[in-house]
């Protein structure tokens, strides 16, 4: 069974609710769960998430980017950190991934991977 490695998710937000019925739904184990309101991850700190990882797919509305490495910090900076300054929620990292949003066909990947 396939395990998400760090979730960074919002009590309250409906599309992390949705996160939450999917990876229910689909048996999948959270290694680290964290909490954005108590651990915000700045856009500043962003970069650091990003390194080590081969790919970020992010969801904005019903858009999907693509990015893969070497990223374009500004690029993958501008789809991932929303208007708080924030890296926004839900997002999951698995298998050098980080899904960012919600959308159920971007997540069958996560149980592949």
């Amino acid at each position: 069974m396939a395990e998400i490695s760090w979730y960074y998710q919002r009590k309250g937000c409906k599309t992390c609710a949705k996160t939450d019925a999917f990876l229910a739904e689909h048996r999948l184990t959270v290694a680290e769960q964290v909490d954005c309101k108590k651990h915000p991850i700045e856009k500043k700190d962003v970069p650091e998430l990003l390194a080590g990882l081969k790919q970020v797919l992010a969801m904005r509305g019903s858009a999907l980017k693509s990015y893969s490495a070497p990223f374009d910090q500004e690029e993958v900076l501008a789809a991932v950190v929303g208007p708080s300054g924030n890296l926004r929620a839900p997002s999951l990292i698995q298998a050098g991934r980080l899904y960012v949003g919600f959308e159920e066909k971007l997540y069958q990947g996560l149980l592949t991977s």
